[in-house]
């Protein structure tokens, strides 16, 4: 017998029709159409006979951001003349306003949520491969609630290849 056991997405009610658009769907709802185009026979095998590649495309929900945001990474700074990388809202809006003013969890347009370096310490290669510049967060509007004895996992989605940063 199989338990339900589900997965709440909590958000103020008043912003219902800020967040209605960017609610997290399931992984099943977003598989790509080149894979749902694949043709799979037993003389033409491909990879949609493959069930443990389907799992990784419908595993678990597909969280989307309310803004779009400008990431700039390993750029020169204009004031500092060192390296750097900005990450802000795309849309000239402070989104720290409402942030602030309705206790919703997004990017405002003034620096960005960080983890510095030293948070991972010199030996992470995290570290290495970000060439030492902060871990910018990627703010979630949403309070998710799992289970008893559920846990969640943050991570890219798995096996699409349109990969442009890392998710730690």
């Amino acid at each position: 017998m199989w338990l339900c056991k589900k997965v709440i997405f909590e958000h103020d009610p008043k912003w219902e029709d800020f967040l209605k658009d960017v609610y997290p769907v399931p992984a099943k709802l977003n598989i790509p159409d080149w894979y749902k185009s694949l043709k799979h026979t037993p003389e033409y095998k491909t990879i949609k006979g493959c069930i443990p590649f389907l799992d990784s495309l419908t595993a678990g929900y597909i969280l989307k951001i309310p803004q779009d945001l400008y990431i700039n990474h390993n750029v020169i700074n204009k004031e500092t003349n060192k390296m750097d990388s900005f990450f802000k809202p795309a849309l000239d809006y402070d989104y720290s306003v409402l942030s602030n003013k309705f206790n919703i969890n997004l990017n405002g347009s003034d620096r960005a949520d960080i983890h510095s370096p030293s948070q991972l310490g010199s030996e992470c290669p995290y570290h290495k491969k970000n060439k030492d510049l902060p871990f910018y967060k990627i703010l979630n509007p949403f309070v998710i609630k799992t289970p008893p004895g559920y846990s969640t996992l943050f991570v890219l989605s798995l096996n699409y290849i349109d990969v442009k940063f890392d998710i730690i």
